[in-house]
This record gives C-alpha cells, structure tokens and sequence, in this order.
C-alpha cells in the first residue's frame, strides 16, 4: 500500500512520532518512550541473520518512513537523554491483525474455502521468506525493554524464516481448505521483493531474558483457533 500512497505512508509514519517526542522534551523528560520500528528498514540485506551492525536498506515508501522514524528517536535520545527506545519487530501476529494482512488473510480466506462460502485463494510472491513470531510475545519484549535502567534499541524475532508458502499449505491443510484453490495475482507482488530476511535476537535473549516461545507454525495455530472461536461467537474482528 506504501507504493500506492508514499506521502501519506510518510506523513503517518514521520510526524506522529516527532510530535510525541517534542511533547517528551518540553513537558517531562522522565517519560519513558516506546517506538514501533520495523525490520522493512533492512531491506535486500547481502546476508542473514540481521543483527544490530546490519545497515538499513528501506526497499519500499513505508520502510523508508520507518527509517526516518528510528533515526529520530535516536537523535531524540543523544540530544536530550531522553528515555526513548525503538524495537525493531519482525513479524508478528495475531487474531487482532486488520484483514489486509498477510496471515490475517490467509487464515480468514482459508475457514471461507472449508466452509464453501468460497471458492478461490489468491496471493501474490509466496515463494518469499519471512521471520513470524506471536505479538503477545512481542509485546513483552516491549515492556521489557521500558524496564531498562538505560534505553537501548533491540531486534525482537524469532531467527528463523520460513515461505509464505508453506504458511499457506499449514492453514490450509489446518482447517481442510483445498489447495488447489490457490492462485496466484501479479498485480499483488511487491515491485521492489525482498526475498528472505530474518533477525538474530541474541542481544534481546542475553540482555532483556526474552526469547521467542513460538515459530511461526504455532503463532498460526493459535490465530486459527482463536479466529473459530470468534466465528462461533459470533464476535466480529473490530479491525
């Protein structure tokens, strides 16, 4: 989407993040600042795993938004010693993803296949390579790291990537969609792909005790098994 609407990608990503910042440095320093970085910043990286010595290399609008994002939290942070951390999360999901995400998607578009409420699948570049994680998980990595005595970055991830397309064989063959449904549409692959791309989180491991408890394979289990009991509750994802 990024792609279709680069100003307003930069616009949201950009100025928000400024705004709370500049209300940090003038009303109270003591605030401690969490800001959502992304791993998009990496880019087409020469080798995996990422680590913190990895240069950025945005590949999309959105990637480079949340590149000028990161550097102005860190310039924030030396300037004024101010207690603002960014987490660079991979991916990570949930049953609360909007439906124009991946997994959210691929799960909701699956249950419709088994259901017959539909009849196709379409996707675009499966064959590329992700690091998955559970948010949950992620989110106390978040909260640990607003625990530090002293604010640092870190890479939240799982070390491991997989294809987007044995993601979608597992939901499918998870609630007995059939896969020949699936297709793929040119019109959704990236114009600018990356391939593969996964982090290192031993700094998170060593430092914050966290470590991911689920890959990429159970994080979708849980969001099958979370989005069937919403279903036969008759409870509608708000997002």
């Amino acid at each position: 989407m990024s792609f279709k609407a680069p100003a307003a990608t930069m616009s949201a990503n950009t100025q928000p993040t400024i705004n709370l910042l500049e209300s940090i440095r003038t009303l109270d320093r003591s605030i401690r600042f969490y800001h959502a970085s992304s791993s998009e910043m990496y880019g087409k990286v020469e080798a995996c795993p990422i680590t913190s010595a990895t240069l950025v290399n945005p590949a999309s609008p959105y990637a480079v938004s949340k590149v000028a994002a990161h550097y102005t939290v860190r310039a924030y942070r030396d300037a004024y010693s101010l207690f603002a951390v960014s987490g660079v999360l991979f991916n990570h999901e949930s049953v609360l993803r909007k439906r124009g995400f991946f997994t959210q998607k691929l799960v909701r578009t699956a249950i419709e296949l088994s259901t017959g409420v539909r009849r196709t699948a379409t996707f675009g570049n499966l064959n590329v390579k992700r690091d998955f994680g559970y948010a949950p998980e992620y989110v106390d990595a978040m909260h640990l790291m607003l625990q530090r005595p002293t604010p640092r970055d870190f890479l939240i991830c799982t070390g491991r990537s997989v294809t987007l397309r044995d993601l979608v064989e597992h939901v499918f063959r998870r609630v007995g969609a059939p896969a020949e449904a699936i297709s793929i549409d040119e019109n959704l692959i990236r114009p600018n792909e990356i391939p593969d791309i996964y982090g290192d989180p031993t700094d998170a491991t060593i430092e914050l005790g966290w470590t991911s408890r689920h890959d990429a394979f159970q994080a979708l289990d849980h969001i099958v098994d979370e989005t069937l009991a919403m279903d036969a509750a008759g409870v509608v994802n708000p997002l």
